[in-house]
């Protein structure tokens, strides 16, 4: 029996994602407190991680606020916050036993503000995998109380010690979109859900909708995020959207990147409709460049026999694929170098099709498509982390959206200039964000390979290639 359950225990260590289960007993701890004044009032955030790193974040309200929506606005705002870094599991803990018992619903809100606050609450607690709320009593409470009270008499003395920023309206104001059409009706009903809570009587519509809400809700966060005091959101027709994917995947700043990629590089624009993933999806399919339907067009192979029979060569001819043998001879001396050629490669060979000598006139386009799309060790686009801000595409021009509706020269460029005096810290964070997606990488390497340890004068084999042997030998040679 005990050599049974030692090797169920193996057998439940190897098929468990050490990392999923790591972030899975994550738990952030989040104190929030509010202060009220006449003029405004401040809201006070104190995060502390897992691993007891403690992030202290102030907010400056600038309008007419009661006690209780303050502790709402500082809830919220830790709800935003902890979703920004990451978190899954939380346990937020403030001192206001009436907004704390609402969300528990151990009390009810009756008041129309409250409720509209307890909503946009609830749905910010829906997008986490637990959070629990716990009333602590205010001597329990004294950072996050302090940070409050500091936001709301606009003390600078410590500004260094956490972050402070404005807020100009309450939370719960109506989201403001920006159609495309007056036409335009496919948001009336998540607004309407978002608003007054009202849902249409068919379960499978209403489910719908409030999917369609949460997405709205995460896009509009994402957006605030980016700089704007409110949230916008571009809603745009099926017209436009047809425009859009044409520019975004094969415009002047396009490299036919797949469809998870090209839905990413359209929302971080600031466009959204509701079937764009599956518009997206069949929009790649049709691409004759970049998409087979899974069926590749080469096969490169190191000689093999197994793959150098007659049945191997007739079954990739009957798909039509061709196959070609290769014997490397050197490594690769830089492989950093060695990925960004092949990425530029293939986006080159995508462009060109039946023209492959005026790759030197596509070389621009190519080169831009890839300094605007995100990429994966980094987490931003290599012109961000040259400039600070993401370029404009082409895209943005044919069908202007709020970036460029409201583009303001002067202030612009005062944006631009705190922009570079703060890329340091974004490279930095770049840098840290590559050095730990290569040790992931190798650690999910040296994971699979079976150490074996060689001793002086011990014999090996030694494998013999193209470049490596000595044709003096002739066909006695050894292999």
């Amino acid at each position: 029996m005990a050599l049974k359950a030692q090797k169920l225990a193996n057998f439940i260590v190897e098929f468990t994602d050490p990392e999923q289960q790591e972030i899975q007993e994550e738990l952030w701890m989040i104190h929030t407190d509010g202060s009220s004044t006449q003029k405004g009032g401040g809201a006070g955030v104190v995060i502390i991680s897992p691993k007891e790193d403690v992030l202290k974040y102030g907010i400056q309200l600038k309008f007419p606020v009661t006690n209780n929506e303050v502790e709402y606005e500082a809830i919220l705002m830790g709800l935003r916050i902890a979703r920004a870094l990451g978190a899954k599991n939380i346990s937020l803990r403030s001192d206001s036993q009436l907004v704390v018992g609402q969300v528990r619903e151990d009390f009810e809100a009756k008041e129309t503000r409250m409720q509209k606050y307890l909503k946009l609450t609830n749905q910010l607690v829906s997008k986490f995998d637990r959070a629990e709320f716990v009333q602590i009593p205010q001597s329990q409470n004294v950072e996050a109380d302090e940070v409050a009270r500091s936001a709301s008499a606009d003390d600078q003395s410590r500004v260094n010690d956490w972050r402070l920023e404005e807020q100009n309206s309450p939370s719960i104001e109506e989201f403001q979109t920006f159609p495309v059409h007056t036409r335009s009706r496919w948001t009336s009903p998540i607004l309407s859900y978002l608003k007054d809570g009202r849902l249409p009587p068919n379960p499978e519509e209403a489910k719908k909708i409030k999917k369609r809400a949460v997405k709205f809700t995460i896009l509009n966060d994402e957006l605030y995020k980016r700089g704007f005091s409110q949230p916008y959101l571009r809603c745009v027709e099926e017209e436009e959207a047809k425009y859009i994917l044409e520019e975004v995947h094969e415009g002047i700043c396009g490299d036919h990147m797949g469809a998870k990629s090209l839905v990413q590089k359209i929302m971080r624009a600031g466009y959204f409709w509701p079937t764009m993933q599956q518009d997206v999806m069949d929009f790649v399919k049709r691409c004759d460049r970049c998409y087979r339907f899974g069926i590749p067009r080469t096969i490169i192979l190191d000689n093999g026999r197994q793959f150098d029979s007659h049945r191997f060569r007739s079954f990739c001819a009957n798909l039509g694929i061709k196959n070609k043998y290769s014997s490397p001879g050197h490594s690769l001396a830089n492989g950093q170098t060695e990925v960004t050629n092949q990425t530029l490669l293939k986006i080159i060979k995508t462009w060109l099709v039946g023209a492959k000598e005026a790759w030197p006139e596509k070389l621009p386009s190519v080169l831009w498509a890839y300094r605007t799309t995100t990429r994966m060790p980094i987490g931003k686009t290599p012109f961000n982390l040259t400039y600070g801000t993401e370029a404009v595409t082409l895209v943005e021009v044919g069908l202007t959206n709020l970036r460029m509706k409201f583009f303001d020269e002067q202030s612009n460029d005062n944006q631009l200039k705190l922009n570079l005096d703060c890329l340091d810290e974004a490279r930095d964070r770049a840098s840290q964000r590559m050095t730990k997606y290569q040790l992931k990488m190798a650690e999910y390497y040296n994971q699979r390979v079976k150490l074996k340890r060689f001793n002086i004068g011990g014999h090996v084999f030694r494998k013999v290639t193209t470049t490596t042997k000595d044709l003096t030998q002739g066909k006695l040679r050894p292999t």
